[in-house]
C-alpha cells in the first residue's frame, strides 16, 4: 500500500519493512509462522505489501475521531487495504444487503482486524470524498451493535462504532473491529451458517484449510 504523500502524522509504519519472513510475521501475528498456514502466508503477504499505516482513524481514543481524521483520508488518497474499507452508503434493508454488512464485519474480526468507514466515496479503492449518509446516528449505531451481536457467533469483544456529523443530518459510521482472540466468528443468517475472511483485495469465504487455522488458532 503506497504511503507516499502523506503528512508527518502518517510517515511512520506500524509494521516496518522486514527483511524476513519471520520478521514480518512477528509484527502483525507474533504466533504464526510464515507461509506454515493460510492466515500465516496472508500475514507475511500484508508485511510485503500492505503495511499498515499510522493513520489518524488508529489512534487509541477512538471515541476523539472527527471529520478532519476522515478528510485527512481523502486528502492523502488512502487505499483500501486489508485493515481499510469504505462504504459509500449505508448497508439498505435487504437480506442481500444485511449478509454483506455481516460478512464485511465478521471478516475483519477473522483476519487482523481494520475499519469499515460507510459515508465515504472512493475512486479505483482510494477514498475520494466525505459524503456522509442521512441516518438517525443514535438508532442506527444501536441497531449496527444489536444485528452485529445477534447474527455473528460468537460475540466479538470490543467492537466500537461512532457517527461523526459531516454536515447537517448527515453522518460517516466508523466501525472498529478488533483482532478477535475468539476466532473464528460465524455469520448466522437466513438459516445460513458461514465464515468470512479477508485477503488485500476484499472479503471471501473461508476454505476448508482457512477453517481449519482458525480453529487451530482458537484453541492456542
Amino acid at each position: 500500500m503506497s504511503v507516499s504523500g502523506y503528512r508527518a502524522p502518517l510517515r511512520s509504519l506500524v509494521n516496518s519493512r522486514p527483511e524476513s519472513g519471520r520478521q514480518g510475521i512477528n509484527n502483525v501475528v507474533p504466533s504464526i509462522r510464515p507461509q506454515r498456514t493460510v492466515l500465516g502466508r496472508l500475514a507475511w503477504l500484508a508485511s510485503k505489501r500492505d503495511a499498515k499505516p499510522i493513520m489518524p482513524i488508529d489512534r487509541n481514543n477512538f471515541e476523539s475521531v472527527e471529520f478532519a481524521d476522515l478528510q485527512e483520508l481523502v486528502d492523502n488518497s488512502i487505499r483500501e487495504s486489508l485493515y481499510l474499507e469504505y462504504k459509500t452508503k449505508m448497508y439498505e434493508n435487504t437480506d442481500e444487503d444485511r449478509l454483506e454488512f455481516l460478512k464485511d464485519v465478521s471478516a475483519f474480526a477473522n483476519t487482523f482486524g481494520g475499519h469499515l468507514v460507510i459515508g465515504i466515496g472512493e475512486n479505483k479503492g482510494s477514498a475520494s470524498k466525505v459524503l456522509g449518509v442521512l441516518d438517525n446516528p443514535d438508532k442506527k449505531i444501536q441497531w449496527i451493535e444489536r444485528f452485529v451481536r445477534d447474527h455473528i457467533k460468537p460475540t466479538i469483544q470490543g467492537l466500537k462504532v461512532r457517527a461523526i456529523p459531516i454536515e447537517s443530518d448527515k453522518y460517516c459510521f466508523v466501525l472498529r473491529i478488533p483482532p478477535s482472540w475468539n476466532r473464528p466468528h460465524r455469520v448466522e443468517f437466513n438459516n445460513a451458517n458461514r465464515f468470512w475472511i479477508r485477503n488485500s483485495i476484499g472479503v471471501h469465504e473461508a476454505t476448508m484449510e482457512e477453517l481449519h487455522t482458525l480453529f487451530s488458532r482458537s484453541v492456542d
